[in-house]
Formats: structure tokens, C-alpha cells, sequence
């Protein structure tokens, strides 16, 4: 997947659904939507909203555990 964030609620990676990342998107994937403002994520599993900084935050967390 490329362009994945993690959410940090539910803890799934979704995919960047940017014009860039958009042809990369597998059948299946959860896809993130950007929030009208540009500034936040939609999680496209449980649809809490979260920064990137969030999600920068949750991923450092799950590489520091492993």
C-alpha cells in the first residue's frame, strides 16, 4: 500500500486517496478521506478523524513495541 496512514483509534492502515496514491489503491483497502479543511483524515474503517501527526505517532508506537 502505498501512502498509508494509521489510524490511531482503530488501528488500521488506510490508503492516501490522493491524486497521486489513487491508482495504487487495491480492491479492499480502506481508503482515508480528507476532511473539507485539508488538515485531517477520515479513517475510512471506523471514520473517527485524526491529524497525519497522529498517525506519525501511532506507527512510531507500533515500531517501538515490535
Amino acid at each position: 500500500m502505498i501512502g498509508a496512514f494509521i489510524c490511531p483509534y482503530c488501528k488500521t492502515q488506510n490508503a492516501c486517496n490522493c491524486e497521486t496514491c489513487r491508482p495504487y489503491i487495491k480492491e479492499g483497502e480502506y481508503v482515508n478521506q480528507w476532511t473539507e479543511d485539508g488538515e485531517g483524515l477520515i479513517c475510512g474503517k471506523c471514520k473517527s478523524t485524526y491529524s497525519p501527526d497522529q498517525s506519525l505517532e501511532e506507527e512510531f508506537k507500533q515500531r517501538k513495541s515490535k
